[in-house]
């Protein structure tokens, strides 16, 4: 990919090999990730006018409305007939910079979201900061910057700031909430997307069931394990059938439920998830691309 936009650059552009050398080193590993350049980000690199071409000819492809006359042998119609040509992708396909970009154009779009967090962009950046975006200078996500900042954390530590803006959560950014949920089992875990910090996948297991051991726990029932070990536990949760123990605290807690009126939600809202006392999140989870 590399190869091809480097021919592309000496022989559209008649730009030298330090030229594109230079054009390289700001992050650009496909011709996509040309489309993130700005006309600054090409000062002292190539003249104005070279700068003004390249930034053109990358410029991602819009969606064309096309104004066909009618035939000269048909009757006369009321208005034009109009051809529209689709440029989208479906988001399994689009590039990084094709995710952030949509996301800064529409800041809920679900399935962009959870397509951009499986990528391996995304989770090298997470690893070693949950600070990974870039904001807006109006506020929301600036997709340029993000991009560029994610290809510097791949070798470099993460900065406090980017291009001079405070970097903040991939969720402050989208001006959204992470959903997190109370661990069962444990005070100041939680699970997120499913997963605690024992890699165990809870998205499975019975809701109830989890909000009735959160409530033996917190509570003090009389059968609730006096030091759960995390596996056997989420196993017995997890199982077809429980075991009479869980039977019955699970018949306790719907009493309980029914008696007070006040089922308990294990859904907490927070920008920053609590897991073991502090505020940094632990993802364990790795994502193939």
């Amino acid at each position: 990919m590399q190869e091809q936009l480097q021919e592309r650059l000496k022989e559209e552009f008649n730009l030298d090999e330090g030229q594109i050398a230079a054009i390289l080193a700001l992050g650009i590993h496909e011709e996509s990730d040309m489309a993130l350049l700005q006309e600054t980000d090409l000062t002292g690199i190539a003249p104005i006018i070279v700068a003004r071409k390249i930034l053109a000819a990358f410029k991602p492809a819009q969606s064309v409305v096309v104004s066909e006359p009618p035939p000269s042998a048909a009757p006369a119609v009321s208005g034009p007939t109009q051809v529209i040509v689709q440029m989208d992708k479906p988001v399994s396909e689009m590039t990084v910079p094709d995710l952030l970009q949509a996301l800064e154009s529409d800041q809920t779009d679900e399935d962009v979201y959870d397509e951009l967090v499986t990528r391996d962009a995304y989770t090298i950046a997470a690893t070693k900061t949950e600070d990974v975006a870039v904001p807006a200078e109006g506020g929301g996500l600036h997709a340029a910057q993000t991009a560029k900042y994610w290809q510097f954390l791949r070798k470099g530590a993460p900065q406090r700031t980017w291009q001079g803006q405070r970097t903040v959560t991939l969720e402050k950014a989208l001006g959204r909430v992470e959903k997190l949920l109370y661990h069962p089992l444990f005070t100041n875990s939680t699970i997120y997307m499913g997963l605690d910090e024992y890699g165990r996948d809870w998205s499975g297991v019975d809701r109830t069931r989890m909000a009735a051991a959160y409530w033996a726990r917190t509570t003090g029932h009389s059968l609730f394990p006096k030091d759960p070990d995390p596996l056997d536990v989420y196993a017995e949760l997890a199982a077809t059938e429980l075991k009479e123990r869980w039977v019955s605290i699970v018949t306790d807690y719907e009493e309980y439920v029914e008696d007070s009126g006040a089922p308990i939600s294990l859904v907490v809202t927070a920008e920053r998830r609590i897991v073991n006392g502090g505020d940094r999140p632990v993802r364990r989870n790795s994502f193939d691309l």
